[in-house]
């Protein structure tokens, strides 16, 4: 074959001693031009000299699309073998005379015998366009590529193996990038972004590494509907920047990996016009972070489940907003759960409304949670004191070690603190301790939030109480009376737990300017060594408040200022044993004790109650001493107005046990219950001298033991005279 011939280029290129001022030759071949020169000259081969000669094909190609990007061949003398790049109509050449030049300048083509084009359809390696992968600048190369590759409509490639050092790199809309080569940042940029993408890109593998930095950049930003199989971002040390953002829509990662970057990644909408919609991250896994995920102003998104673990150093000090997922306006969307672990400050938050309207975010579900040792609360929803969280379900969460800082040392956030949020529900919580003897401080914390339902609530583990409703909870200073609000629909249908702190109560209800109702606890708690619920003594209870389920103490379950309220009440409920088969109703007025379990049937003022009260506690074993009893009085009534059916030990032995009818013969609040009369352990019947009572009603009789030896009976007649028979006793 002759040096003319193409074919021979490739088959055997110790024939050719120069192309384009480049020695090709032997090792001079392959180190000039690696790869790349072989790949062409494959392509060009197919081609036949006397094909690619003639007029009438060089006249086709020169009305071809000018869009496509085609190799131009000069076999013109003194020039053979010099390959360039045209637009397809031979007008204009955009080209070197080398390949690693290519692209550089705009030269006039002689469109003389002996030119000939073919149009280039695959990948174009950044290679060809002057990279050299060596640590120098390549992003002009890369986006030259970039550029052509808009023409051709081929794909670029970021070839396997190889890192292409970028200052700044922006890159067009429409692009499609394919392999495995990774980006690295010099370190040159300090502000604004690393590397920017037009809208609808398609990129296989973004692998991107940069020094650490300082705030004020972002190393990658998304334009509108781009598509990234697998991202990743990793900084050498802790960077205290942003590592992605994007604003617009449609925009898919399929996985993304940072490491040692404060803020992954950011829909950052905030000074938009309208909502960023369709944002979708299929998982992602980051190390070494200070705030994970954070939405604003988007909706219709779908973030998969995933890993975040190893505190950033630059979140100890548990600033305002890192969170390992934060939403600010950020209604309709999916979030699959994951395993989060070290947040700066509240694992999950649901923060203000911002951007284009200010929306609520609202309708979202989250999936399984696992949160370990975050700074803050594992969830809280305060959207900036005057905007509202709607209908936001969560399947499950697991916090572990809430509250935790460095060391073991708890900072004691609570595990749940929600307000101005309202529909917010949970399958189950549980709140446990690792490395930490606590694990938050109060389970839940509620302030300004209506219908919150959580199937199953665990708090063995929690350091001061198990329920606080405060109307003081996340306002602004001195806000508390304008920003807090009404608590009502709070249903807790299992709540399993050990209070915390012996100085506290594990309930607390302190809302004095706001109405509590509608909350309904079942429950199940032991460890009370103070009381069970602390009310403020102005509480308004606007609709029931109602306690279920069963309580152990050492001490005694009392409540302190309780509601003047038939609202407030227990259904069964149990206290060491101590079954009230409920509603039981507290209507005396709140500025007492109220001690659930307390013996009614002593001969003191003791608890006011309602309805039905099975008392299973046993008495001593002494004359006169009670046992089992029921006790009935009115619902709603006021004071002790009921009477009692007891057991009441009638001799010495602990076995002479009869039966008792207990009354309420007085007129105050706290009058004590007197036994009436008694079916005594012999079978007799003994009965308590009344005082003078007088038939109210025509045809009531009264019998009386008006003396130890003197019996009346009385009968009011039809014409309302109170007639009477005195018997004498012997």
């Amino acid at each position: 074959m002759t040096k003319d011939s193409v074919a021979d280029w490739d088959t055997n290129p110790s024939n050719n001693t120069d192309i384009a001022g480049i020695n090709i030759t032997g090792a001079g071949f392959v180190s000039g031009f690696d790869g790349a020169l072989r790949e062409m000259m494959a392509q060009i081969a197919a081609y036949s000299d006397t094909a690619q000669d003639s007029v009438a094909n060089r006249t086709e190609l020169k009305a071809a699309d000018t869009s496509k990007l085609s190799l131009l061949y000069l076999k013109e003398a003194g020039r053979e073998g010099v390959f360039k790049w045209t637009t397809g109509n031979f007008s204009t050449e955009i080209a070197a005379d080398t390949l690693e030049g290519v692209y550089v300048k705009a030269n006039a083509i002689v469109a003389s015998a002996g030119a000939w084009v073919r149009q280039h359809d695959g990948e174009l390696p950044v290679e060809w366009f002057g990279a050299a992968y060596n640590g120098s600048d390549d992003s002009a190369a890369i986006e030259t590529a970039a550029a052509v590759s808009l023409l051709s409509g081929s794909s670029i490639r970021l070839t396997l193996g190889r890192t292409y050092t970028v200052s700044t790199l922006t890159l067009p809309g429409g692009l499609s990038v394919v392999g495995c080569g990774a980006l690295r940042h010099d370190g040159t940029t300090v502000a604004g972004d690393v590397i920017s993408i037009g809208a609808n890109s398609n990129i296989e593998n973004l692998i991107y590494s940069t020094p650490t930095h300082g705030n004020g950049m972002w190393d990658v930003r998304i334009g509108t509907g781009t598509r990234i199989a697998y991202l990743e971002t990793i900084a050498d040390a802790q960077a205290q920047g942003e590592t992605v953002a994007t604003t617009g829509d449609n925009v898919w990662i399929g996985f993304h990996r940072a490491e040692n970057m404060d803020r992954p990644l950011h829909v950052d909408n905030s000074a938009g016009v309208s909502l960023t919609e369709g944002f979708t991250l299929g998982g992602y896994d980051y190390t070494s972070y200070m705030r994970g995920i954070r939405l604003s102003a988007t909706r219709f998104y779908n973030i998969g489940r995933g890993v975040m673990r190893g505190r950033s150093a630059n979140a100890i000090d548990e600033s305002a907003g890192y969170n390992s997922i934060l939403l600010a306006s950020a209604p309709d969307g999916t979030i699959a759960g994951g395993v989060w672990e070290d947040a700066g400050e509240h694992a999950f938050r649901i923060g203000g409304n911002v951007g284009p309207g200010a929306v609520e975010t609202a309708r979202v579900t989250v999936g399984d949670l696992l949160i370990r040792k975050c700074s803050g609360s594992a969830i809280k929803i305060n959207p900036n004191y005057t905007g509202r969280a709607k209908a936001i379900h969560f399947v499950s969460v697991v916090g572990v070690d809430v509250g935790y800082t460095t060391g073991v040392t708890a900072k004691r956030s609570d595990g749940l603190r929600l307000s101005h949020c309202e529909d917010i529900s949970f399958g189950t919580v549980d709140f446990v301790a690792d490395e930490l003897a606590t694990s938050a401080e109060w389970a839940l914390r509620l302030n300004n939030a209506k219908n919150i339902v959580i199937g199953h609530l665990g708090a063995k583990f929690v350091e001061s109480g198990l329920v606080a409703i405060d109307e003081t909870a996340d306002v602004a200073s001195g806000q508390g009376a304008t920003q807090g609000g009404d608590v009502i629909g709070v249903h807790i249908n299992s709540l399993v737990g050990i209070k915390g702190s012996a100085t506290t109560y594990p309930f607390s209800f302190v809302l004095p300017n706001h109405s509590i109702g509608d909350v309904r606890i079942s429950m199940d708690v032991t460890g009370l060594t103070t009381g069970l619920i602390a009310f403020n003594a102005t509480t308004t209870l606007s609709d029931i408040v109602e306690f279920s389920g069963r309580v152990t103490t050492s001490a005694t379950a009392t409540v302190s200022n309780p509601p003047a309220s038939d609202n407030f009440r227990y259904r069964n409920f149990s206290v060491n044993g101590a079954t009230y088969s409920g509603p039981v109703r507290q209507v005396q007025s709140n500025t007492a004790t109220l001690t659930i379990g307390s013996e009614p049937f002593t001969l003191a003022a003791s608890t006011q109650l309602g309805a039905v009260f099975a008392q299973t506690q046993t008495g001593t074993a002494a004359l006169g001493s009670y046992s089992t009893g029921y006790m009935a009085s009115r619902a709603g009534s006021s004071g002790r107005r009921g009477v009692g059916w007891v057991g009441k030990q009638t001799g010495a032995s602990s076995q002479n046990m009869g039966f008792a009818v207990v009354l309420n013969a007085g007129v105050g609040g706290n009058d004590i219950f007197m036994d009436g009369f008694i079916v005594n352990h012999d079978k007799s019947i003994s009965h308590y001298p009344p005082a003078s009572v007088t038939p109210t009603v025509n045809g009531e009789m009264t019998i009386q033991l008006t003396s130890d030896t003197s019996l009346a009976i009385k009968v009011k007649g039809s014409d309302g005279v109170v007639r009477t028979a005195t018997l004498a006793l012997a």
